[in-house]
């Protein structure tokens, strides 16, 4: 499955991408040995093989079975798509499934947008698996991020989480602005949409009250129908099954706090840390003061580790 575009550095290991090269029938796509058959799109022509295509793609079967008669190697012309998309749907194909791209992605593009776009190109050829490829990246991605951009700083100094959190939010605009656009396509590709919406519900707490998302929805850079769709998502029978099961989501509302660290209620009297970043009437956080001078439960700057929501 993916990794987090902001875990996987500047390169993952050498060895596991010379690994990760050799899986599948990718030699045989890089070589062009064996092949019967030429996929020609922007005056590229990419050697392929017939029983890979039309086993693992709808759309390649149709193709081919409609240059059945055709004597020497067949020729299928592409117009519909760039060279890059079509170079994506041939890695899945002949990439055990999996393309590299997306489990050692960088941090460059919105994951957000390159998972709606496979999903898109997986609709379109009719590929085996590679919707749900896209849905279950995107799904892991949004449930990690989820954990990680409500982790506040602890001093005005520790901004890098914050930096990360800025980041992702601008690219969370990106990502809900393409799938919107797959959504108007009218070719019902929905997953997308829905599963974003699910994510702002989820991360709501922290999400709208960042400055900039705040300002694309007034500006209406977020479209409005999506932010309708996000305050119907506030009702439990609206949401999907993939929310109710997310990897992280918010506290619980509590009457009585119990400490962050160890659990317990604070005795009477006794000191009490509260995050300032949680709302204090919703999802309050507070560590007792035992454990706010305990360096077992510290981090290792020796600082508390606030996060608005927790890891089930």
């Amino acid at each position: 499955m993916s990794v987090n575009p902001e875990e996987a550095g500047p390169a993952a290991p050498v060895n596991q991408l010379k690994l990760f090269d050799l899986r599948g029938d990718m030699q045989m796509l890089r070589s062009g040995a064996g092949s019967d058959c030429v996929l020609l799109c922007q005056d590229t022509e990419i050697a392929v093989h017939k029983a890979f295509l039309m086993s693992r793609s709808g759309w390649f079967q149709q193709k081919l079975k409609e240059k059945n008669d055709e004597m020497g190697k067949t020729v299928i012309e592409v117009h519909s798509h760039s060279l890059s998309q079509m170079e994506l749907v041939l890695e899945f194909i002949y990439g055990a499934g999996k393309i590299e791209d997306f489990e050692h992605p960088s941090i460059k593009k919105s994951f957000m947008t390159s998972c709606s776009e496979l999903y898109s190109l997986g609709r379109d050829f009719e590929v085996h698996n590679m919707e749900r490829y896209a849905m279950l990246c995107l799904q892991s991605y949004l449930s990690t991020k989820l954990k990680e951009i409500c982790k506040l700083p602890s001093s005005p100094a520790d901004d890098g989480p914050v930096q990360g959190r800025d980041r992702f939010i601008r690219q969370l605009g990106d990502g809900i602005n393409t799938a919107v656009c797959l959504l108007q396509s009218g070719d019902d590709l929905e997953e997308p949409y829905k599963v974003l919406v699910d994510f702002v519900v989820a991360g709501s707490e922290v999400l709208l009250r960042d400055k900039g998302l705040q300002w694309d929805i007034s500006e209406d850079v977020i479209p409005a129908t999506f932010v309708r769709d996000v305050l119907l998502a506030q009702y439990r029978g609206y949401q999907t099954k993939w929310m109710r099961k997310l990897l992280a989501r918010p506290d619980p509302p509590q009457r009585r706090v119990k400490c962050h660290a160890c659990g317990e209620m604070p005795k009477r009297g006794e000191r009490a840390v509260f995050n300032p970043g949680s709302l204090r009437r919703i999802y309050t956080q507070m560590c007792c003061g035992n454990c706010a001078e305990d360096e077992d439960k510290l981090d290792e700057d020796g600082l508390i580790s606030w996060s608005v929501f927790k890891q089930e």
